[in-house]
């Protein structure tokens, strides 16, 4: 996700600092990254700023509590359950499988998305423009543009027959977009090759 989408996701949510104001003390923000501190701790400095343009400081109006999965999806539910216990006001997550995770634990609590692949497809929300489950944010609609990027391959490498495609098996939304690859590559002559990649993430990918 870039950073400035990042930004304005927590920016636009417009009524929340004003929620936080109220408080006597300041709010908890947790947040649910599939990569590293390492990696993706460049968004949480974008996820501050975008605070601090809105008139919220850390530390006086809000306490971020961030869990990185560092790739084992599977600790999503534990750190869900572990954010819920200290009783946040909004749980921001970045991957399908801590969407789920969030909304399982701890449905009351508000959960905004960060740029996901297929929401509505993955049975996170009922629709883009009437998400529910007590989330919202953003698609990166990611999966349509797929067919795109294999035309882009063509015309760089038009005797390609074979193309490569690494995903992490682990992530849902990598799932999601090979499904969709091989038919889209068939069209244009070409076999996808999928091959497993587990490794630490660039960024807080979907």
């Amino acid at each position: 996700m870039r950073r400035r989408e990042f930004i304005t996701l927590l920016g636009s949510a417009a009524a929340w600092p004003r929620v936080a104001r109220a408080q006597s003390k300041p709010a908890i923000i947790g947040v649910l990254g599939g990569g590293s501190a390492q990696s993706s701790g460049f968004l949480i400095d974008a996820l501050k700023e975008g605070m601090n343009e809105n008139g919220l400081t850390e530390g006086r109006d809000y306490v971020l509590d961030v869990r990185w999965a560092e790739s084992d999806y599977t600790r999503f539910a534990a750190f869900a359950f572990e954010l819920l216990e200290r009783k946040p006001s909004m749980i921001i997550v970045t991957t399908i499988a801590a969407t789920r995770a969030a909304q399982q634990v701890a449905p009351a609590t508000p959960i905004i998305m960060t740029g996901q692949i297929d929401p509505v497809g993955a049975g996170l929300i009922a629709s883009l423009a009437r998400p529910g489950n007590n989330t919202t944010g953003i698609s990166s609609m990611v999966q349509d543009v797929s067919a795109k990027g294999l035309e882009l391959i063509r015309e760089v490498a038009p005797t390609a027959k074979t193309i490569a495609t690494l995903f992490n098996p682990d992530n849902p939304g990598n799932r999601l977009i090979l499904e969709d690859v091989p038919s889209q590559g068939a069209k244009l002559g070409m076999t996808i090759q999928p091959i497993e990649f587990k490794g630490s993430p660039c960024s807080m990918q979907r």
